[in-house]
C-alpha cells in the first residue's frame, strides 16, 4: 500500500488537511476571544458560537464538498479548496483589526473551506487503493491524518509563543500562516502519482 503513489498522495494530503483543520479549530475561540477584548464595546456572536457555527457550516462543506468532487474532478477540487483554506489561513490572523462581526465572518468561511476537500481526500485515497487493500489504506490514511491533526495545534501554540505570545497580533497572524503554510503543502502532495 505504502507503494502506492495515488494513494500516498492522497493520504498525504488529508494529513496536511487535518493538520490545519485541528489547528484552526483548537486556537479559533481563543483567537476570536483575543479580538473581540482588544476592540473595546465591540460585538457579535460571542466565539463559543461562531465556532459552533462553524462546526455546522463545516459538516455542510463537507458534503458540498464531496458532490462537486465527482461534478469537476476529486484532485481539482482538492487544490482548489487546500489553495483557498491556505490563502485564507495566511491573512486571516492578521485581521485582527477588522470589526470583530467582519473576522467572525471571515472565520466561517475559513471553516468552510478547511472542510471542504475532507469527504473527497478520503474518497481518492479509498478509489485509489487496491481493493484488497482497503482497509489497511484507511487504517494509514487514519493514523498519519489524525498524527498531523494531533501536531498541528501543538505546532501553532509553538509559533504562537515563539512569536511574542497570545497578546500580539503579529504572533496570531504567524501562527495561522503556518496552518497555511501547511495546507499549500497539500496540493504538492496531490502531485504524487
Amino acid at each position: 500500500m505504502l507503494r502506492n503513489h495515488a494513494v500516498m498522495g492522497y493520504v498525504l494530503g488529508y494529513s496536511t488537511h487535518t493538520w490545519e483543520l485541528f489547528g484552526a479549530r483548537s486556537w479559533m475561540v481563543a483567537y476570536l476571544y483575543w479580538a473581540l477584548a482588544s476592540q473595546p464595546g465591540a460585538g457579535g456572536p460571542s466565539p463559543t458560537g461562531v465556532a459552533t457555527i462553524g462546526a455546522l457550516i463545516a459538516m455542510v462543506s463537507s458534503v458540498v464538498g464531496a458532490d462537486m468532487a465527482v461534478r469537476i474532478g476529486r484532485r481539482r477540487l482538492c487544490v482548489v479548496a487546500m489553495l483557498g483554506s491556505g490563502a485564507l489561513a495566511m491573512a486571516i490572523g492578521f485581521c485582527n483589526g477588522l470589526p470583530y462581526g467582519a473576522l467572525a465572518a471571515l472565520m466561517l468561511l475559513y471553516n468552510a473551506l478547511i472542510q471542504a476537500d475532507s469527504a473527497a481526500l478520503t474518497t481518492g485515497a479509498v478509489l485509489a487503493a487496491d481493493p484488497d487493500r482497503r482497509g489497511a489504506t484507511l487504517s494509514v490514511h487514519s493514523v498519519l491524518g489524525f498524527s498531523a491533526g494531533f501536531v498541528g495545534p501543538l505546532a501553532f501554540g509553538m509559533v504562537l509563543d515563539a512569536a511574542g505570545g497570545a497578546n500580539t497580533g503579529m504572533a496570531w497572524g504567524l501562527a495561522f500562516a503556518s496552518l497555511g503554510a501547511v495546507a499549500a503543502l497539500g496540493p504538492l502532495a496531490l502531485r504524487i502519482r
